[in-house]
Parts: structure tokens; C-alpha cells; sequence
């Protein structure tokens, strides 16, 4: 009696692992305790443990529930998913795997890192399709880049892995190199070429010369410092007795050196210029370019006397004017 009762045992044993095994096609489940419903469709896996998908997908969490007839995996608890081929880990407390479209999603706070130190965060939810490596963020959503020194802040945004492209809808803000302090919709960042743009209108601010940017579309190079866009207003020394606003069609700033080229050109210069606040010194030109120093305008056209409707009493026209700063 006591031998059948060892060989019984021994046989729910070995069929017991053949089971876990056998779920097999798809999860390979290594958990403290495996329960069965449903004629075996409903398997579910309990007190913590791991699950490893076919495709090198490494689930860990205290709870897992997975349908065999939709072959869809839930996970709860401390949930983290770890994508070994595409070098992505997923946290939160609740997500999902569906193996027959490979979509994974996520449901409250997530945060996302991949192997080259970006972290993402996320209140609402995450959505990531392994065949296409898109990966979409949505909620309260952060964008922490260590290595380039940027921070991204938006309600919606994208990341494509496989082409390292950033993008955002709706309103973003950009925090580059705690230098410069980008307000814009929808973002593109191509991050191989360091490169971020919109053809939205966009307001940069140079936190360290206090100068703001305005543009209705833009692009900057990170590593080069230099900013191109259109129908652009420069506010230099915002919110300062002496600030100037600069008018351009379009232009090339190199934000770097502090050196610009523009064309179709207004400038207003501060009242006190002159120390007569009644002025209204400003000049139009074709082209200017400058740096710190000087500026200089081809085809240039300038008056200090007050605006008036009316032609002013003055003025002075020249192919070549410069305006020294200093």
C-alpha cells in the first residue's frame, strides 16, 4: 500500500511539472504556486514568481493570470518586464502581454529605461509593440535623457527605438542642459542625430544671456548649439530696462558663440539708447548678422525719432551699417 501510494504521488509530481512546462508554447511559468480553471484555459501563478516568454520576455511579479484562448498574460503586484533583445525594462504595478499581437501595456504609474540611460515615466499608462519597437507613453509623462542632458515633460509621447526618434503631441517642454528652456507641440527628437524640431510655434529661452526666442517653427542642434526657424522675435535681456527686440523672417542662431545671420530684418532697439526715453530708435534691413560685439546690417535703414504716422524727420539709409554694442 504504501509503495502505490509513492508511485501515485511520484506520478502527480512529474505530471504536475510537465504541465507548468507544457503552458510551454508560449510562458514558461516558475512560480511558488500554479492553479488551473476553465479545463485548464485560465492558468494563474501566485505568492510571486517569474514567467520567460518564447521571445526573451523575462515578467517578474507577485501575481500573474494568463488566458490561454487570447493569450493574454496579466501580471500584478511589483510588476517589472524586461525586454532582453531590445534592452527595455518596464515597471508598474499592473501589465499586460498579449502574445498574439505582441503588444504589451500597462495600466497607473510606469517607468520605462533601455540600455542607453534614458528613463520614462508615465501616470496613466504605457503601450509597447514589440514588432515595431513603439513605444507610447501617455499622462503625467517625463523623458529623462542622462547622457544628452535633456528633459522632456508632455501628456503624450512616442519613442521608436529601432530609429531612436522622440515625439510628442500636444503642448511639451524641453529642459536642455539646464541652459535652455524650450516651450513647444509636438516635439520631434531624433536623438542619433541630436537633433530637436517642431513645426509648431515654439519659445526658447538662453537662461544664461536671459534672451527669448520666438518662432513658428524651429530646429536645434544639441551638441552644436545652434538654432534655425522662422518669422522670428528675439527678446533680448527679457523683462531688463535695456531689452531690444529683433525681427526676422528667418534665421541661424549659434546660441554657443552667441552669433547670429537673418534676413528681412526689424529691429527695435530699448527708448534709453540715446538717454531719451521719447525715442523710438529702430532700423530695417535685408540681412543682418553679428555676435556679442557688433551687429551688422546689409541694406540698412535707421531712424531714432518717435513713431509717428507719418514719415520720421529723419533718417538714414546705407548698404552697411554696424551697430557697435559695446
Amino acid at each position: 500500500m504504501k509503495n502505490r501510494f509513492t508511485e501515485i504521488l511520484l506520478i502527480l509530481i512529474i505530471s504536475l511539472n510537465l504541465f507548468q512546462q507544457s503552458v510551454g508554447d508560449e510562458f514558461n511559468f516558475e512560480v511558488t504556486e500554479l492553479q488551473t480553471y476553465e479545463n485548464g484555459n485560465i492558468i494563474k501563478g501566485i505568492n510571486g514568481g517569474t514567467v520567460t516568454s518564447n521571445n526573451n520576455i523575462v515578467i517578474t511579479a507577485d501575481t500573474f493570470e494568463y488566458n490561454k484562448l487570447t493569450q493574454l498574460l496579466k501580471a500584478n503586484g511589483i510588476v517589472k518586464l524586461v525586454d532582453k533583445k531590445e534592452n527595455i525594462i518596464i515597471e508598474s504595478n499592473e501589465i499586460f502581454y498579449n502574445k498574439a499581437d505582441e503588444t504589451i501595456y500597462t495600466n497607473g504609474k510606469s517607468k520605462a529605461t533601455n540600455s542607453i540611460n534614458i528613463e520614462i515615466f508615465a501616470d496613466e499608462y504605457f503601450r509597447y509593440n514589440k514588432l515595431t519597437s513603439l513605444l507610447e507613453a501617455k499622462g503625467n509623462v517625463l523623458i529623462d535623457d542622462k547622457k544628452e542632458k535633456i528633459i522632456i515633460e508632455t501628456n503624450q509621447f512616442f519613442y521608436l527605438k529601432n530609429k531612436e526618434k522622440f515625439f510628442t503631441k500636444g503642448k511639451t517642454k524641453v529642459f536642455v542642459k539646464k541652459n535652455y528652456i524650450i516651450d513647444t507641440n509636438d516635439l520631434i527628437f531624433l536623438r542619433n542625430q541630436k537633433l530637436l524640431s517642431s513645426k509648431d510655434k515654439a519659445s526658447i529661452k538662453d537662461s544664461a544671456l536671459n534672451n527669448i526666442y520666438k518662432l513658428s517653427d524651429f530646429q536645434y542642434s544639441v551638441d552644436r548649439e545652434i538654432l534655425k526657424g522662422k518669422k522670428i522675435e528675439v527678446t533680448t535681456n527679457y523683462q531688463k530696462i535695456d531689452s531690444d527686440k529683433f525681427f526676422f523672417e528667418n534665421g541661424f542662431f549659434n546660441l554657443k558663440e552667441n552669433k547670429f545671420l537673418a534676413k528681412d530684418v526689424n529691429v527695435k532697439f530699448h527708448k534709453t539708447l540715446f538717454d531719451n526715453d521719447k525715442n523710438d530708435p529702430r532700423i530695417t534691413s535685408v540681412t543682418a548678422y553679428g555676435d556679442e560685439a557688433n551687429t551688422y546690417f546689409d541694406k540698412g535703414v535707421f531712424t531714432s525719432c518717435k513713431k509717428t504716422d507719418k514719415c520720421p524727420p529723419w533718417k538714414i539709409k546705407s548698404n552697411k551699417i554696424r551697430h557697435d554694442k559695446i
